[in-house]
Order: C-alpha cells, then sequence, then structure tokens
C-alpha cells in the first residue's frame, strides 16, 4: 500500500464527523460550537454502549471539544505562492474565520501590544 493511499484510508475515519452550525455570524467572531454528525454519533453509541440520547450529548461534546483543540494551535499562515494570511486550520482569510479567539499560539504575540 503506497503511503498516498493510507493517508486517504486515515483521512476517512474523520470524514464528516463535524456539523458546522449554519446561517451567518458577524466577521471575526468566535465560531459557533460544533456538533457531531449522526454517523459520528452512532459510532460513539456502538463504542460506548450507550443510549441515544447519552450518546448524542457525548458526540457533540466530543466533536466540539475535538474542533476546539484543534483551532488551539491555529495561526495566520501564508501559502508557498505567498497568498494569505490565511487560517492554518481552516484555511480561510486569517482571522475572518475566528480562530484566533481560540488559538493559544498568540498568546505571547497579544501580550506585547
Amino acid at each position: 500500500m503506497s503511503t498516498n493511499d493510507r493517508a486517504h484510508r486515515n483521512l476517512a475515519e474523520f470524514k464528516e464527523i463535524f456539523i458546522a452550525p449554519g446561517g451567518t455570524r458577524p466577521l471575526m467572531s468566535e465560531p459557533p460550537r460544533f456538533r457531531a454528525s449522526r454517523s459520528f454519533t452512532r459510532e460513539v453509541r456502538d463504542e460506548l454502549g450507550l443510549d441515544e440520547s447519552q450518546a448524542e450529548h457525548a458526540a457533540d461534546w466530543i466533536a466540539d471539544k475535538m474542533e476546539r483543540y484543534a483551532a488551539l494551535h491555529s495561526r495566520p499562515v501564508f501559502d508557498m505562492d505567498g497568498n494569505g494570511p490565511q487560517c492554518s486550520f481552516c484555511s480561510m482569510p486569517w482571522p475572518f474565520c475566528g480562530h484566533h479567539h481560540l488559538s493559544g499560539e498568540l498568546s505571547e504575540e497579544e501580550g506585547d501590544e
């Protein structure tokens, strides 16, 4: 199995775990809480032996925790062509996505202002 095939197989496990809240929000506002997809909720239910309402609550909590953990490491980056800054987590223009509110990478820089 090639490295690329292995990477695609590994990524497939995490495809469509999150449901992003719909609608609009103010530009640069803190990102909304993410919810778990139905397939991820079923996986949590089956793995933990929970009933449907417990599984939904647990899966939503896990999904939001995973998203906030990943966003903790977000920072503004530029691509090899010099385009940016864009969010290293979601690739949207930085700071319009709002991940700067959750980033732990910026805590030292903010104290200098």
